[in-house]
Parts: structure tokens; C-alpha cells; sequence
């Protein structure tokens, strides 16, 4: 790969990733197509110029889960998937342990 090529991908992975741009904006800037513009951040990706990490405060469902029974002394925990939520309310039910 040339390096002006290079040079361009980097360009449009910063303006999306850094600056926040739109993908139809850069591409307005740089004067090619939008799916151009979507190839060229996979390619940044591949190329090791981008790197993506989640940085979750939780490991898992599970953990938050324990960690709800031991604070609030329940005896279960049930949460429903976040996917659901454009079907129906997200309800998270608690049962008390009795002491």
C-alpha cells in the first residue's frame, strides 16, 4: 500500500474516531463515497491503526448479580437481556431473603 493511502486512512479513522465526524460527512471532505469511507475503517482496523477495547465496570451479568444478592442480602436476581427492551420495559425482579 502507497503511503498516501496509508496517510488517507489514517486521516479518515481520526476524523470518525477522534473528531467524532460522520461517516458521510468525511466523506464529503475527502471526496468519495460513503461505503469508501466504511471500507477504509475496517482497513485501519486490519491494519492495526485502530484498536478497539471495552473497558465494562462489570465482568459480567453474573457478578453484578452476586453483587446485588451480597449488598442488598436477596436471595435471587433475575434481569431480563437489554435486547428486549425495544419490545417491552426492562424489569429487574428481587427476591428478599427472609431473616
Amino acid at each position: 500500500m502507497d503511503t498516501n493511502k496509508s496517510y488517507q486512512i489514517i486521516r479518515v479513522a481520526k476524523k470518525y474516531y477522534e473528531l467524532h465526524m460522520g461517516q458521510l460527512e468525511i466523506a464529503q471532505e475527502e471526496g468519495v463515497s460513503k461505503s469508501t469511507i466504511s471500507r477504509m475503517l475496517q482497513k485501519a482496523i486490519d491494519l492495526g491503526y485502530v484498536k478497539v477495547t471495552i473497558d465494562a465496570p462489570v465482568e459480567s451479568v453474573k457478578e453484578m448479580e452476586d453483587q446485588l444478592k451480597q449488598t442488598f442480602h436477596l436471595k435471587e436476581v433475575f434481569h431480563e437481556n437489554s435486547c428486549c427492551r425495544r419490545r417491552r420495559k426492562r424489569t429487574r425482579h428481587y427476591k428478599k431473603n427472609k431473616t
